[in-house]
């Protein structure tokens, strides 16, 4: 099974991404772009994923002094560029990923339908890329002029 994850991808196209333009446009524009938006995809499942005072895997009354979860699962969630223009932040096919997720044949099989942590941050981060878009163009415009 693939790991679960968030592919971040850029399309580049037009008149200014042409030539020599393009040279300048990938390393100050579009990585930079690209590494703001795996970094808040990167916070958002960590804030989904945080240990909580029962653990994240055992319910409260299940949970022993000393034997609550400590977000094990969280070190595994990681960004990492494809190419120039494609990035992707996962779980690097973690064992119990698909389970946590939703997407495992046990989850078929047991009342716990999984978090969807993976699609909700999608959904969630896609709202926020124009905004960060927004940023980093002004930064290269002021840059470039």
């Amino acid at each position: 099974m693939p790991p679960r994850g968030i592919s971040i991808t850029i399309l580049t196209k037009g008149p200014v991404l042409t030539g020599m333009a393009a040279q300048r446009v990938i390393p100050d524009l579009i990585h930079p772009t690209i590494q703001d938006v795996m970094d808040v995809t990167e916070q958002r499942l960590r804030e989904r994923f945080k240990p909580r005072p029962g653990g994240a895997f055992l319910s409260v009354a299940q949970a022993q002094k000393g034997k609550a979860s400590k977000g094990h699962y969280v070190t595994h969630l990681k960004g990492a560029f494809k190419t120039q223009t494609l990035a992707r932040v996962s779980d690097g096919g973690y064992l119990y990923g698909p389970w946590l997720e939703g997407t495992s044949q046990r989850n078929k099989s047991t009342r716990f339908k999984g978090y969807g942590t993976f699609r909700k941050a999608k959904l969630w981060v896609k709202k926020r890329v124009p905004e960060i878009l927004q940023k980093r163009v002004a930064a290269f415009t002021a840059k470039y002029g």
